[in-house]
């Protein structure tokens, strides 16, 4: 099997779970955006960047931590949500969506004991508050995280 035809057939199983995670966004009423190269290859492409073997979504903060804390109930089995509170060795600072039935290891995460599935990317999205009135309590709080 050639690298295009084990490309291609990664992009079916992102594509697959991509119609999982939306429409389990739309039954918890929760916004997401496309980033980085997926966005690119949707405006682009109208599609996927032909090189591109991932997609990366964004979830303003409030709606990636209900996705947390409720999704994983909605997605099939072999679907799951990886972060730092599913798995103890899991160090990303977003989540990532994985296919339990397939195998796709990230050479930098290779020599952690996760689930390495096919996957997308999952980034939580924070804001700079746009009042001036909000900006120092937004510095007190960044400087206690």
């Amino acid at each position: 099997m050639g690298i295009n035809s084990t490309l291609e057939q990664l992009k079916v199983v992102e594509l697959e779970m991509l119609k999982e995670f939306i429409s389990v966004c739309k039954k918890l009423n929760l916004r997401y955006y496309a980033l980085g190269g997926t966005l690119l290859g949707a405006v682009r492409h109208k599609g996927f960047i032909p090189w591109d073997d991932d997609i990366d979504i964004g979830m303003p903060r409030a709606d990636y931590e209900i996705f947390i804390r409720k999704a994983q109930t909605l997605f099939p089995d072999h679907l799951f949500i990886q972060s730092i509170h599913s798995e103890n060795d899991y160090l990303m600072c977003f989540a990532k969506l994985r296919n339990s039935h397939t195998t796709f290891i990230e050479s930098s995460l290779r020599d952690f004991k996760i689930n390495h599935g096919i996957y997308i990317d999952i980034f939580p999205l924070d804001f700079y508050p746009e009042k001036l009135s909000e900006h120092k309590r937004f510095w007190i709080k960044k400087k206690t995280i």
